[in-house]
């Protein structure tokens, strides 16, 4: 593949992507399951390691959803507080249970986002 073919790909994907991360959420979601994928990233000129943050919702039907993706330096505090942020602000509400690894960060931004959720 060459490099102008890529960059038209990723150029007409953005704005798919884009319209997905920002589409309201209309069902209810009781369970989400949260985690990271680190992966590499070309950012000026170099290979780096970036924090692939996914967050999927089992509906009220059982089936899985992709709700959010982000992808940020670190799985940090902030980067998950944004992450939930945003969730909260396109919609989701009714969460009974999240499940996630036990990094600290995304464990606060957890106690912080929904109160009262088991996790």
């Amino acid at each position: 593949m060459s490099k102008s073919f890529v960059s038209s790909l990723t150029s007409s994907l953005h704005e798919v992507v884009k319209e997905f991360l920002n589409q309201p959420l209309k069902k209810v979601y009781p369970f989400l399951l949260s985690d990271i994928l680190f992966i590499k990233v070309r950012e000026a000129s170099r290979v780096v390691s970036k924090a692939f943050h996914v967050v999927l919702g089992i509906n009220e039907g059982g089936q899985r959803e992709v709700l959010s993706i982000i992808i940020k330096d670190t799985g940090s505090h902030e980067s998950w507080k944004e992450t939930y942020t945003s969730l909260q602000s396109r919609g989701l509400n009714d969460v009974n249970m999240v499940i996630s690894d036990s990094h600290l960060g995304e464990v606060k931004a957890i106690k912080e986002y929904f109160v009262g959720v088991s996790w």
